[in-house]
């Protein structure tokens, strides 16, 4: 990571009170007394601790330092291996991390939340990571655990096939996407499998939870726009095997449209592409559309696949379908809207965009 990076990294942390001054101080009570009370009640809320939704600043951190010791060995058993192994340097580390440019701000935020360790400015030290001496006390006797490790690459895979299944449907209510994920042979439970989306998972970047529903962060913004996602039955691909659901996590999200069958049909009918050549060109398609390939460009990159377009009339008539099927594609720049849904929005201001996953996935007592 080079020097601009990291300074990225520091002022995302510094906006989110992540490097306030701290003392050499390594005990839990010292480093939840440096914190809110909305960032205490942050982390009461990852562990679900009711009846302290009134508590003061001090109940509440009496009330943490217990709780987070207690809840530990369940905590880890919600990570995955990238802050599995972060949290092993720094045990390895004896609790003090001095380089924090190797660990995403996710991952810092996250583990906050846990109340596994903290971030400051320490002095004569500068930006530090810091994981209280109860906490690493219990981190050594259990981050060694087989059966951990084993919980920990389970969780992983269960991610990244969640990813892929949203990647193809926007939204899926919580037990429906469990089943789902069951349907490929990968054994899930409650409480852990819903714990496990709305920590890691929400922390990644790539999901959202609202009201019991898991969401693709690119494609749910607005509350009328999740009611229709969950409404619609035909749209996108139900991946049938984990090789595909693990391949959906690298692709576009389609929504699978008249548009896109047209477009789709033109590929087989116009080049003599089959099925699977057909398909591979139309996601090469979205993904040119999502990047903002210009024109000339996409042509040129075309010519090079499978599409040749050797009149004006067949350009034409290529740039029409691509055209129609833009309109309703999904887009990245477009925060997960097609450019239709994009007009009709800016013409019903009331819309009111939805919470951040943290606030609307837990509710005070």
């Amino acid at each position: 990571m080079d020097l601009f990076d990291h300074e990225i990294i520091l002022e995302e942390l510094a906006e989110g009170g992540m490097l306030r001054n701290m003392l050499a101080d390594n005990s839990l009570a010292y480093q939840l007394k440096r914190l809110s009370k909305a960032e205490l009640s942050e982390i009461r809320q990852q562990l679900r601790l009711k009846g302290l939704s009134r508590a003061s600043k001090e109940q509440l951190v009496l009330a943490l330092e217990a709780a987070i010791i207690e809840a530990l060995p369940t905590q880890l058993r919600l990570l995955d291996e990238l802050v599995y192994e972060d949290l092993q340097t720094l045990v390895r580390r004896k609790g003090l991390l001095k380089d924090l440019s190797g660990v995403s701000p996710a991952t810092l935020f996250l583990l906050r939340r846990m109340g596994l360790a903290f971030t400051g400015i320490l002095e004569n030290q500068g930006p530090v990571l810091i994981m209280p001496r109860e906490v690493l006390l219990l981190c050594r006797q259990h981050l060694g655990d087989d059966e951990l490790r084993k919980t920990i690459f389970q969780n992983q895979k269960v991610l990244l096939i969640c990813r892929g299944l949203l990647s193809y449907y926007g939204a899926v209510p919580m037990e429906r996407l469990r089943l789902m994920v069951e349907g490929l042979g990968i054994a899930v439970a409650e409480p852990h499998f819903s714990s496990l989306l709305q920590t890691v998972g929400t922390s990644n970047g790539y999901i959202d939870y609202v009201d019991g529903v898991v969401c693709d962060k690119r494609v749910i913004n607005v509350e009328e726009v999740l009611e229709a996602q969950l409404k619609h039955k035909g749209h996108g691909f139900y991946p049938v095997s984990l090789e595909q659901a693990l391949i959906a996590a690298q692709q576009m999200y389609i929504d699978w449209t008249d548009a896109h069958r047209e477009l789709f049909e033109y590929l087989l009918d116009e080049h003599q592409l089959d099925e699977e050549e057909a398909a591979e060109e139309l996601m090469f398609l979205i993904f040119a559309l999502n990047n903002r390939v210009p024109i000339p460009t996409l042509l040129l990159r075309l010519n090079e696949r499978r599409v040749k377009l050797n009149s004006f009339g067949e350009t034409i008539e290529f740039l029409t379908l691509l055209e129609q099927a833009y309109e309703e594609t999904r887009l990245w720049h477009c925060l997960g809207y097609t450019p239709a849904e994009m007009r009709e929005l800016a013409n019903r201001p009331r819309l009111r965009v939805l919470t951040s996953s943290t606030d609307s996935s837990t509710k005070e007592e």
